[in-house]
């Protein structure tokens, strides 16, 4: 690595892009083998501040990874380690998908069955595991993290997994064995420095996250096929591949919308952590490789579209950025593209824009300045304090406490620190104290179903609670918290200072009458 590259990535190392990558959507034209436009010119990746690429090795019309024929002017092997070398010489990481596309032919409805018990064979995860084998030998010196099945619990056109558990443990069993078991032969690099992530799962609005079902029933087969974590066995991947598409939904209430996203984006990962620590006894990494919002088109509203994606986005990184146990998240994808007749406008760039890097600045979309922000934000920093109302975050703290079952509705808004009477004093407005996250004294799961509490109060457009009951008033001491100078109108302050000017004004108005009469008094001698 050059001295200016090796600049590059320590400072970049302090920043939150070194977790973020970008999908380079399909790289290249599966029937002529020619580069799609996204990926003509590599430094619309480098330039973003992201860390990672996501680059999905596909096929093609090439029936090997070593087929010497040429499609558009190229061999597959000189396709694709032009665009390894492209982005590695930018000082890029790269995150191989060797997936389904990489086979040449898909396994059907083979795989949707329970396998028998005690198989383990099959003609078509034979001839996959062979070609993740041989792209993995190919490029193991640039790439060092592999992903395997892209979304086998995608129904895939019907009413079941298109890879039945079962047979998702026994994919990923047969991998890790031929890279990382099997005695190397010959000239047969050596790929045990690799990692294996598992074929990524989907956490779905529409399944409530189904990904973690899956995962369950994939843990439960391979212990009980293999002995996973029985007598040092080891579990055949190094990292837990994810999807998370939430909140798709367009809204027109951002603030709304945002923190909806980030409480779903939050509990997706925090179940999915819990389900790796119960099966495995440990923490385990997660690669979040796909996540995104579309700007799908209505001709009415395309900037509205545009930037309710960029502002879903910067919520969803932030959440990854955040969680130490993500290894790395990536946003799908590059450029917005169609899947037959239907929009796919979850790119950073739209369509048809051309490549030149003037055509390039004219083709980012609101959502590629939000990704270059999210990347460049400094890796820990605060978040962007969302907008909630003070009588919101009174209301959030009362249902998290009764759900605790705490002793009093208010104990856990008091263990936060906050002052009940200093937020009833202008319940209608902003909430600027500490972010949620943030606040001292409360346990994890405390904040976070404080966060649940808060996204399901602003989805709903209830006018403000009425005063405190009696009974529930604050605690002694809250009312201790003095008020700032610019106190709303009705707090005791303001109503003081309104009383102080009233006065002022009729002293006032007593002295102008006095001088009247005076004056009228001297006319009328004259």
């Amino acid at each position: 690595m050059t001295p200016i590259l090796e600049a590059a990535e320590s400072a970049r190392s302090l920043l939150a892009g070194r977790k973020i990558g970008l999908d380079a959507n399909r790289p290249i034209d599966p029937h002529t083998g020619a580069l799609g436009p996204q990926v003509r010119d590599l430094d619309c990746f480098a330039e973003t501040g992201a860390a990672w690429v996501r680059l999905n090795f596909v096929l093609g019309p090439w029936s090997r990874p070593d087929d010497e024929t040429l499609h558009s002017g190229q061999t597959w092997r000189d396709v694709y380690t032009s665009l390894v070398n492209g982005l590695v010489g930018r000082g890029l990481s790269l995150y191989g998908l060797i997936g389904v596309e990489a086979v040449g032919s898909d396994p059907g409805d083979r795989l949707r069955q329970a396998p028998a018990s005690g198989s383990s064979q099959d003609p078509w995860i034979d001839a996959y595991v062979a070609r993740f084998v041989a792209i993995a030998e190919m490029f193991h010196d640039d790439i060092r993290v592999f992903e395997s099945f892209n979304e086998p619990d995608d129904w895939h056109g019907q009413q079941r997994s298109w890879v039945h558990p079962g047979w998702f443990a026994i994919i990923l069993q047969r991998i890790y064995t031929a890279v990382h078991a099997q005695p190397k032969v010959g000239s047969r690099p050596a790929l045990d420095g690799i990692k294996l992530v598992s074929g990524p799962l989907q956490g779905l609005d529409e399944n409530n996250n189904g990904a973690l079902s899956y995962l369950r029933e994939t843990y439960r087969a391979g212990k009980r096929f293999f002995g996973w974590e029985k007598g040092g066995v080891p579990f055949p991947f190094d990292g837990i591949g994810y999807h998370i598409y939430v909140r798709q939904g367009y809204s027109a209430v951002p603030a709304t919308h945002e923190q909806s996203v980030r409480a779903q984006c939050t509990r997706y990962l925090r179940d999915m952590h819990a389900l790796v620590r119960a099966e495995e006894g440990a923490d385990k990494p997660v690669y979040r490789s796909e996540a995104g919002w579309s700007s799908n088109l209505d001709a009415k509203m395309v900037q509205a579209r545009e930037a309710f994606q960029a502002r879903a986005l910067a919520a969803g990184l932030d959440v990854l950025a955040r969680d130490p146990l993500v290894a790395m998240g990536v946003w799908f994808c590059t450029q917005d593209f169609y899947a037959g007749t239907n929009q796919q406008f979850y790119g950073l760039y739209r369509m048809g824009e051309g490549h030149t890097s003037y055509a390039r600045l004219a083709g980012r979309k609101p959502a590629y300045a939000a990704f270059e922000a999210a990347c460049r934000q400094p890796l820990g920093a605060p978040a962007a304090q969302a907008q909630y109302t003070n009588q919101a975050v009174i209301d959030a703290f009362v249902a998290a406490a009764v759900d605790l079952g705490l002793s009093s509705r208010y104990s856990l808004l008091k263990k936060a620190g906050l002052s009940l009477s200093v937020l009833a004093m202008n319940r209608a407005g902003p909430y600027r104290g500490t972010a949620i996250q943030d606040l001292p004294n409360l346990t994890g799961a405390e904040k976070q179903l404080v966060l649940q509490k808060l996204a399901a109060i602003t989805s709903r457009t209830s006018a403000p609670s009425a005063d405190l009951p009696a009974e529930d008033a604050p605690a002694a001491g809250d009312e201790l918290t003095a008020p700032s100078i610019d106190a709303p109108a009705g707090s005791p302050i303001n109503r003081l200072l309104l009383g102080a000017a009233a006065l002022s004004l009729l002293f006032a108005s007593c002295g102008i009458l006095l001088l009247l009469v005076i004056l009228l008094s001297l006319a009328a001698t004259i």
